[in-house]
């Protein structure tokens, strides 16, 4: 568990550090993946990983979708 916290801390200050944007859910994931692949057996489970990228990957077409559509729906209004 302190791998995980120590590893996300150090994570989240190298992105602030570069002035990018990033969630705190992602590097605590990213954390855990880095500390369970370092082990010395396999405790990355690859289709449950790639469930969870799938889901961030979705996620932002979905949102960038319905905000195309919220912006047709409303452009007559405006």
């Amino acid at each position: 568990m302190t791998a995980q916290g120590v590893s996300s801390a150090m994570l989240f200050v190298g992105a602030l550090s570069l002035q990018m944007p990033l969630s705190s859910t992602h590097t605590m994931t990213s954390a855990i993946v880095g500390a369970g692949a370092n082990q010395r057996f396999a405790t990355v489970h690859g289709r449950e990983l790639g469930k969870v990228l799938l889901v961030w990957i979705l996620t932002a077409v979905v949102t960038a979708l319905l905000a195309g559509i919220l912006y047709l729906a409303m452009t007559p209004l405006l």
